[in-house]
């Protein structure tokens, strides 16, 4: 069943529905992590009080903070808003749209090292207030700076309300750090000549020094927009996390968050790129062991290169294809530089040949055992049986350990489409749905004759395509929403390879 263009409908009857188990744990670990504590974000940016209300998405601040945004950034948006020869796009298949819209997969880490949250007038006025030069909401995240940025294409008039000038004007005199565009010139509402000449006073005190850029009021300080600093560390906000020895637009490829919590700070990075990285990553932390955390694995793990100088951990990580992981940092340490080596492999046994393959004739596979010299991928097969098939092949072979049975023993399955289960002498070695496809075999592993199973599950798509050749009482899928795979190559699908273990040096 689908929801036709508006999604899926995510159930029991998916094909990976029981192995799937392994990737909502997954979930699970990551959405604990990401619970911990308050988000540590440093920037929020007022949406102002002109119609429409929402929330400010990264594009819309380009023009406020542009070297903060860097060069490239720059002349992108220019190309992306003159909007000549730039292509079009379908998504979902039915609908054409220009790619000059703002796409957010285009914006992973914009600021650089800096995380903002969007704020209304509400929060403002009735919520907002400084403690130690920084500004609080209430919800126990604190900002260093808040941005009024004024008027824009979505609402040009230049409009704030005598309530909302009123609490900046006391936020700066209290210490905080605004920046503010362009001077009000609109109060809304119908409002007595009282109330105006008030707002008018204030809105004057706020700006009582246009033709500068920076300017103190009572605490505070009052910076003019558009800053053109390449960052934040001269109002004394430097980046939450960078990565040194990457460039700008490599560092935009890799996605972050970072959690605070009484005993921990915790920072999840995504690798958006589906290829292997090795960087540094430089943290606003110190005096903290930094630690990594794995949520596929659910395994804790000391991290072997990091140093302490200048008041940052300075961390060296690497990450497979689209591989996530967290930092965290919860024990105090006086120590300042640890040096060691990442984990290497060895090939020592290669598991490619002789392998028995159990489709599921109820999903229409093949009924017979199928032997194979090789994996192979089955939307290559002459066997419109296995090259159509969807669910889950069941493959089987005896292997002969010689090695010792006390090393660190891992199975490398090379490539999959799209979820492993793994056993070895009837003992669970785990489930792989993303890169590496690698598990621990140690504890499994037997000295002598092995027996190995490794279930694969691809999904519905070639099923559904196979199915469209068929007449209607042949099929076994059916969907409530139109036919729109016809003419779409098939998928990969089984257990690509090589199969090889590893021994852990």
């Amino acid at each position: 069943m689908t929801l036709d263009d508006i999604g899926t409908f995510f159930q029991r009857d998916q094909t990976w529905w029981k192995p799937g188990k392994a990737w909502f744990e997954y979930c699970q670990r990551v959405q604990f992590q990401l619970q911990k504590g308050k988000p540590v974000i440093d920037l929020a940016v007022f949406i102002g009080e002109d119609f429409p209300s929402r929330s400010f998405v990264p594009d819309r601040l380009v023009p406020f903070i542009p070297n903060v945004f860097g060069k490239a950034r720059l002349e992108s948006e220019k190309n992306r808003l003159e909007n000549e020869g730039q292509p079009t796009a379908k998504m979902p298949r039915e609908v054409t749209y220009s790619k000059n819209i703002t796409d957010l997969s285009q914006w992973i880490n914009p600021l650089n090292g800096y995380q903002y949250d969007s704020f209304n007038a509400d929060v403002l006025i009735n919520r907002a207030k400084v403690v130690n030069g920084k500004i609080s909401f209430g919800g126990g995240i604190e900002y260093g700076a808040l941005f009024f940025p004024g008027s824009h294409k979505m609402a040009p008039n230049k409009i704030l309300s005598l309530a909302s000038a009123e609490k900046i004007l006391q936020l700066v005199k209290d210490g905080a750090t605004i920046f503010v565009d362009e001077k009000p010139n609109i109060l809304p509402g119908i409002q007595s000549e009282t109330d105006q000449k008030k707002w008018q006073n204030v809105i004057d005190e706020i700006w009582n020094n246009s033709n500068a850029s920076t300017w103190k009021t009572g605490k505070g300080t009052v910076i003019k927009l558009p800053y053109l600093g390449n960052d934040f560390a001269s109002i004394g906000i430097t980046q939450d996390i960078y990565f040194p020895n990457l460039n700008r637009a490599d560092s935009e490829t890799l996605a972050w968050a970072h959690r605070k919590s009484d005993t921990e700070d915790v920072y999840f990075i995504s690798n958006q790129k589906e290829e292997k990285r090795a960087f540094d990553a430089s943290f606003r932390i110190s005096a903290k062991l930094p630690q990594w955390y794995n949520p596929v694995t659910d395994q804790t793990s000391a991290l072997a290169n990091w140093k302490i100088e200048n008041g940052r951990t300075i961390v060296s990580i690497n990450l497979d294809a689209n591989e996530s992981g967290f930092v965290i940092f919860k024990e105090e340490t006086k120590e300042v530089l640890a040096k060691g080596n990442s984990s290497e492999f060895e090939k020592v046994q290669t598991l490619d040949e002789n392998w028995e393959l159990q489709f599921d004739p109820a999903f229409k596979g093949p009924k017979e055992i199928i032997k194979i010299n090789k994996p192979f991928d089955w939307s290559t097969s002459e066997n419109d049986q296995i090259k159509y098939y969807s669910g889950t092949v069941s493959y089987k072979k005896d292997f002969i350990w010689k090695g010792k049975t006390s090393d660190k023993i891992w199975l490398d399955l090379g490539e999959i489409s799209n979820i492993a289960e793994i056993s070895i002498n009837g003992k669970d070695c785990g489930t792989l749905w993303t890169f590496p496809f690698k598990t621990d075999i140690s504890k499994a592993l037997q000295k002598g004759k092995n027996t190995i199973e490794i279930k694969i599950t691809n999904t519905w798509a070639n099923r559904l395509i196979g199915d469209q050749k068929l007449p209607k009482e042949e099929r076994l899928t059916w969907t409530t929403a139109p036919f729109r795979l016809e003419g779409e190559p098939l998928l990969k699908a089984g257990l690509l390879g090589p199969v090889i273990i590893l021994k852990e040096k």
